[in-house]
């Protein structure tokens, strides 16, 4: 069919990327509440994929990016399908959102589905994936034809830096693979104590890191706080790691209030601001 050839062709640019970071080591950031204890200056000198709403820290431009993912398909267009709700929106406010906050970026890499494509002007960085309606196929992971880790940015930073080289992969602000995940992000007001049940997930991305253990040789740490370790991967230590003491800031102190207060209009119930 037509639309599969077109859509070959776009990913055929990702071929660009393969082993770009041979053996290298690549933190991956996620938008874990633990981030707000973490300074993200001391990772300037490291390699990182970030993901999500990671780029309004206030300290984003500190990161040394060669990958940013914000995979919803469709989060670009005028009118979207909100991805848990299910729900159809004639105003895409998230979209806005993104838009008014400079989400996509003119220089490092930026990852996104395929989907979105109509919705990007300028895309000399920006590297499209494609699932092919395949997920979890463990032979289908080429991030420049039938990529089937879509359904996470997790799993999909994970494919996407095997197959630009890298060996060494540590977690960061993935909160989900501790020993206690709690719910919250780092852009959210204060820590939730409400522990949450993502079984299935986590043995998902056990799976694929055992896969690539095996198969590609590499290796996969948790970045662990005194009160945040994991039982699944080996942890190392933040403070040892970067020479420094943990310090915890409240969401306003590494955001912009102002963007905080957009972030209260998208469509997700984001905790913002300290409930009274």
């Amino acid at each position: 069919m037509f639309k599969d050839y077109l859509c070959k062709k776009i990913l055929s640019k990702n071929l660009k990327l393969h082993n770009a970071y041979d053996s290298q080591t690549c933190y991956l950031f996620g938008n874990g509440y633990s981030l707000k204890y973490i300074n993200l200056k001391k990772f300037n000198n490291v390699l990182s994929f970030t993901t999500g709403l990671n780029y309004i820290h206030r300290d984003f431009s500190c990161l040394n990016v060669v990958g940013d993912f914000n995979l919803h398909p469709g989060i670009f267009s005028p009118i979207w399908r909100h991805p848990y709700t299910k729900k159809l929106t004639i105003i895409n406010k998230m979209r806005e959102f993104l838009i008014n906050t400079n989400r996509i970026p003119k220089k490092h890499n930026f990852f996104t589905s395929i989907y979105n494509y109509p919705f990007i002007k300028k895309k000399e960085n920006i590297f499209f994936l494609h699932n092919f309606k395949k997920n979890f196929i463990l032979d289908k992971i080429n991030p420049s034809s039938e990529f089937s880790l879509m359904m996470g940015s997790l799993q999909a930073m994970i494919g996407v830096g095997v197959y630009m080289g890298f060996k060494k992969f540590i977690f960061v602000g993935m909160d989900y693979l501790s020993s206690k995940p709690k719910q919250g992000h780092f852009y959210e007001y204060g820590v939730r104590d409400n522990v949450v049940e993502i079984d299935s997930y986590v043995e998902q991305i056990k799976t694929l890191t055992n896969f690539f253990k095996k198969q590609n040789n590499c290796k996969f740490y948790f970045l662990s706080l005194n009160d945040l370790r994991s039982s699944i991967y080996e942890n190392i230590s933040y403070e040892e790691q970067f020479n420094t003491k943990e310090n915890y800031q409240e969401n306003y102190q590494i955001i912009d209030p102002k963007i905080l207060k957009q972030l209260t209009n998208v469509e997700f119930e984001y905790f913002i601001y300290e409930k009274r």
